[in-house]
C-alpha cells in the first residue's frame, strides 16, 4: 500500500510507522508549518504539494496521529490542510489513530473535528500509549509474566494488530462505513494476573457482603416479606458468557404477576411500595452474590440482558460481548446507557471489552458507589 502519513512526532506513531515500513507500505510523510504549507518527504527527498502530482503518483489511504498530547485534536489550520492533502490526491480513506486517554471507558473525545470530513470515509483508530514491547530478561516466562502484571494496571497496544487494522480500512476492496471506531488493544482474555486478581475482588466482595451486611440483607427481607405477598427473591433467566443462559436471583422489588419484560418496559405501577426505595440505592442487587460464587457473574462487566431481547443479543454478539462474564455493574451503568438502546449499550460493552483493566473496573466501582449514572429504570 502506498500511505500518506501526518502529525507522527513521538515515540509511539514512530514505532507504527517504522512497522509499516517493514512490513512492505510505501510511505511518505505530510509535513504542515505555520503558514499551512505542506510538503511531502520520503527518503529525505521533499516535495511541495504543488508539484507533487506527477512525482508522487496516488496514495491508498491517509493517516494521522493526532491527540498525542492529552485528547486535543488538530487545529482547524492543520485539518483544513489534511483534507488538502487528502483531495489532492483523491484519497477517500482517512484514519485518524489515537493513542490517548481518550480511550479509557469513562472519558469521551470530541469528534467536531470529523465534521469537514464527510467526503471521506473515515476510521477513528482508538488505542493506547503504551506498545506492547516486552521488557528484555534472562528468563522468556519471566518476562511474560512481568508484562502481563503490568497489563493488568495498564492497557497496551500490539503494534502488529494496529497496522492490520490499519490495512483492513484502507483496502478499497473491503467496504468501510462512512465513520467507523476501531478500538485496537492486547485485551485481558489471555492475561492470567488479570482473571485471577478479578476473581480475588469478586470473592471479596460475596465475603464482605455475607459478613458485614447480612444484617442489611435480613432487613431487606423482612420488609418485603411484610409489605407485598409472594417470594422474597426473585429468579429470571438471563444470557450470560458463551452466550449461554443463566438464573439471575436478586430482591422482589415488583408485584406477582408482572410481566417477564425487560425493566425499562415495566410500568412504575408494577413496583412494590418498598420497591422504589431498594432499587435507588440498589440493594435489591446485593443477592446476586450467589451468582458470583457459582462463576455466573463478575462484579464488573456488562449487565447481562433477558434471552426475549433479540436485538442486544445479537448486536452483542457481533461485538464479541459474550466473551467475558457479565457483571453487577458495568460501564454502561455509570455512563446513564440502558438497554432501552440496545445498539449504543452494545457499542459501550464493546469499548470495555477492549479496554478494561484493574484500573477501569476500579473507577466504575467507584462511580456506581457514589450514584453516578443511573439503572435501568421502570417507566
Amino acid at each position: 500500500m502506498r500511505l500518506l502519513i501526518a502529525a507522527f512526532d513521538d515515540k509511539f506513531s514512530r514505532i507504527i510507522v517504522n512497522h509499516m515500513m517493514a512490513s512492505g507500505h510505501q510511505v511518505w510523510c505530510a509535513r504542515t508549518n505555520n503558514d499551512g504549507m505542506t510538503s511531502l518527504s520520503r527518503d529525505g527527498e521533499f516535495v511541495e504539494l504543488a508539484e507533487s502530482g506527477s512525482l508522487v503518483g496516488s496514495f491508498d489511504g491517509f493517516i494521522e496521529f493526532s491527540g498525542l498530547n492529552g485528547h486535543s485534536f488538530p487545529s482547524d489550520k492543520y485539518n483544513d490542510a489534511y483534507m488538502k492533502i487528502c483531495n489532492h490526491f483523491s484519497v477517500s480513506r482517512y484514519v485518524r489513530i489515537s493513542p490517548n486517554a481518550s480511550l479509557y471507558p469513562l472519558r469521551e473525545s470530541s469528534q467536531s473535528s470529523d465534521v469537514s470530513m464527510m467526503n471521506l470515509e473515515v476510521a477513528r483508530v482508538y488505542s493506547s500509549p503504551v506498545p506492547s514491547v516486552k521488557p528484555n530478561g534472562p528468563v522468556e516466562w519471566v518476562r511474560r509474566a512481568f508484562w502481563d502484571l503490568y497489563r493488568c494496571f495498564r492497557v497496551t497496544t500490539n503494534v502488529v494488530s494496529i497496522t492490520q487494522a490499519i490495512e483492513q480500512f484502507v483496502d478499497s476492496s473491503v467496504s468501510a462505513k462512512k465513520c467507523t471506531n476501531l478500538y485496537v488493544t492486547d485485551e485481558q482474555q489471555n492475561n492470567g494476573f488479570y482473571w485471577f486478581s478479578k476473581r480475588i475482588i469478586d470473592i471479596a466482595f460475596v465475603l464482605f457482603v455475607s459478613i458485614f451486611m447480612f444484617w442489611l440483607l435480613l432487613i431487606v427481607a423482612l420488609l418485603i416479606k411484610s409489605t407485598s405477598p409472594g417470594p422474597i427473591l426473585f429468579k429470571q433467566a438471563r444470557v450470560g458468557k458463551d452466550g449461554k443462559e443463566f438464573i439471575l436471583v436478586k430482591f422482589r422489588t415488583m408485584h406477582l404477576g408482572t410481566k417477564n419484560l425487560a425493566t425499562h418496559e415495566v410500568s412504575l405501577s408494577s413496583v412494590i411500595p418498598i420497591g422504589h426505595f431498594i432499587r435507588k440505592i440498589k440493594i435489591d442487587e446485593l443477592p446476586q452474590i450467589w451468582n458470583i460464587v457459582r462463576g455466573e457473574l463478575s462484579l464488573v462487566g456488562p449487565r447481562p440482558c433477558l434471552p426475549t431481547q433479540t436485538e442486544l443479543v445479537d448486536a452483542r454478539k457481533v461485538r464479541g460481548v459474550f466473551d467475558i462474564l457479565p457483571g453487577i455493574t458495568g460501564i454502561a451503568q455509570v455512563m446513564g446507557v440502558d438497554m432501552s438502546n440496545p445498539h449504543a449499550l452494545a457499542k459501550l460493552d464493546e469499548k470495555y471489552l477492549k479496554q478494561r483493566s484493574l484500573l477501569v473496573d476500579i473507577k466504575i466501582l467507584i462511580f456506581t458507589a457514589i450514584g453516578r449514572g443511573n439503572r435501568d429504570w421502570v417507566r
